[in-house]
């Protein structure tokens, strides 16, 4: 009876085993053979979200943000199937093969869209400003969900904010003396902060207070559990809006 329970217990921790590597999956090499979809807004004369997104066989979705985003560089998340056929039933039924290869436009502050169709060895690329058929704004108001949507992945890599001080001619870490999850920002002085603040209400961003009346800094905090405090700050400091953005740091006294 011992050796039974003993290879039930080796088995259950076999199971367990292979369920914890395979939560731990790393994200998967992205190929631009088996891009499938593809869906690129570029800058106008205003502030423009300028990104590109990129469909793949397998599901994943690719999001570059260079401007105007909170969302800068690239971020990946996989598709749930819904999403990616109900897209891809999209482009079959504007018979995207059909349509003009370019909707061309004299005004000069839309922003230029590219929506590409990738099969097997042959790519067509449409571009438009405004002027398009209905099936090309189908098209781009699904893109534009997929990208404004919660769950990406950040692909850069993260770098650990450390500061340091000179004590006793060492230097010593004080990341215990900053609020991890408070951020002082400058906006540019052109920036409505309710209006930026809006931007982010995915991550739960509030004005936890001004710093002085007469400048133009913010305590800002949000909710934690939806995005990690490094990559927060990152986001911020990549918002072509801010100018400088970095932790609050807990002043304290030092005792006579």
């Amino acid at each position: 009876m011992f050796c039974g329970f003993l290879k039930l217990g080796l088995s259950l921790l076999v199971v367990v085993l292979l369920f914890s590597c395979s939560t731990k999956k790393a994200l998967p090499k992205l190929n631009d053979k088996d891009i499938l979809m593809s869906f690129e807004k570029g800058s106008c004369l205003g502030k423009c979200a300028v990104y590109s997104l990129k469909i793949y066989k397998n599901k994943y979705a690719l999001y570059n943000g260079t401007a105007n985003t909170d969302k800068m560089g690239k971020h990946m998340m996989l598709l749930a199937d819904s999403t990616f056929y109900n897209l891809q039933q999209l482009y079959v039924a504007a018979n995207f093969d059909q349509l003009l290869a370019n909707y061309p436009s004299d005004i000069t502050d839309f922003p230029l869209i590219s929506i590409g169709y990738y099969k097997k060895n042959n790519v067509k690329i449409i571009t438009y400003k405004e002027t398009k058929p209905s099936e090309l704004s189908r098209i781009q108001s699904k893109m534009e969900q997929i990208s404004n949507s919660f769950g990406w992945t950040s692909m850069e890599k993260k770098q650990e904010v450390m500061e340091y001080q000179p004590v006793d001619g060492r230097n010593r870490q004080i990341n215990q003396n900053i609020a991890q999850n408070e951020i002082i920002i400058q906006p540019k002085d052109d920036v409505n902060i309710d209006q930026w603040v809006k931007r982010y209400e995915g991550y739960k961003v509030v004005i936890k207070q001004k710093l002085a009346p007469n400048f133009n800094y913010y305590i800002i905090t949000w909710d934690s559990e939806v995005i990690g405090s490094e990559e927060m700050l990152q986001k911020i400091k990549g918002d072509s809006e801010i100018i400088l953005a970095s932790f609050n740091k807990m002043i304290t006294t030092r005792d006579n």
